[in-house]
């Protein structure tokens, strides 16, 4: 594999925010998870109890040892096969932690916090990296190809807890998760002031590609700004389930 096609930097073919190429990542994603859903449809609707039990097993493991997969495949493109960098290369953004997040919600059944956190942070979240992926290189590079196979696995989990597993977050589940949340967002911040790093976005930089933060204000103001309004999302997405979770 040519080293240049390995490289995160220096595209030939640089990704924008609203390109051409942004739009068809988006369609193709678009149609991923259209057909996931047509698929677990299809698998629900077998008759026969143990081959529908059989299908639905195989595509739990698919789900769940693809997050992982796609996990180890960040981790070691950023840590071994580009020149490592401590302010980037280490899996500390909430879509990395999202991926095992998911792994776990898909595998153990029992997991509930698990299938809370992926379930909100998947819509209100991690949803930005689809909106304004922070993405220097096109298709010509493998950054791009990694980039859009770990962050699919996170909305295609979410599906298979919901569609599969019958998850319907309920209030301890939204009061959970910004416990969590508020808890992983104020150790990052705290770790990004120390070594001035960015890490969860909640350091003192911004991203070069345009983003929400970008009119959130100064740092650290917008901290409280991003917590406040990932907790009026969080309550939003909940808000459908409210009734469907209380019955």
């Amino acid at each position: 594999m040519p080293i240049s096609f390995l490289a995160a930097t220096s595209s030939d073919l640089p990704f924008r925010t609203g390109s051409a190429t942004h739009l068809i990542s988006l369609a193709v994603c678009a149609v991923i998870v259209f057909a996931f859903v047509r698929l677990i449809r299809n698998w629900r609707a077998i008759p026969d109890s143990e081959k529908r039990h059989a299908k639905l097993h195989r595509l739990r493991l698919f789900i769940g040892c693809g997050c992982l997969a796609a996990w180890l495949m960040n981790v070691i493109f950023w840590a071994v096969l580009t020149p490592f960098r401590w302010d980037q290369s280490l899996p500390l953004q909430f879509c990395n932690l999202a991926n095992l997040i998911g792994a776990v919600a898909v595998m153990r059944r029992s997991g509930r916090l698990f299938k809370s956190v992926l379930y909100f942070w998947a819509t209100t979240l991690c949803i930005w990296a689809f909106i304004t992926p922070v993405l220097g290189s096109g298709p010509d590079r493998l950054e791009f190809w990694i980039f859009w196979i770990y962050h699919i696995f996170i909305p295609l989990a979410v599906l298979e807890t919901f569609l599969v597993q019958g998850f319907r977050p309920g209030f301890p589940d939204l009061k959970n998760t910004v416990l969590f949340t508020l808890t992983f967002t104020l150790l990052m911040a705290l770790i990004d002031r120390i070594f001035g790093w960015n890490y969860g976005f909640v350091g003192p930089s911004t991203p070069e590609n345009p983003t929400l933060l970008d009119v959130l204000g100064p740092y650290p103001l917008r901290l409280l700004w991003m917590i406040l309004i990932a907790s009026g999302l969080f309550l939003l997405v909940w808000l459908p389930w409210r009734k469907v979770a209380q019955a």
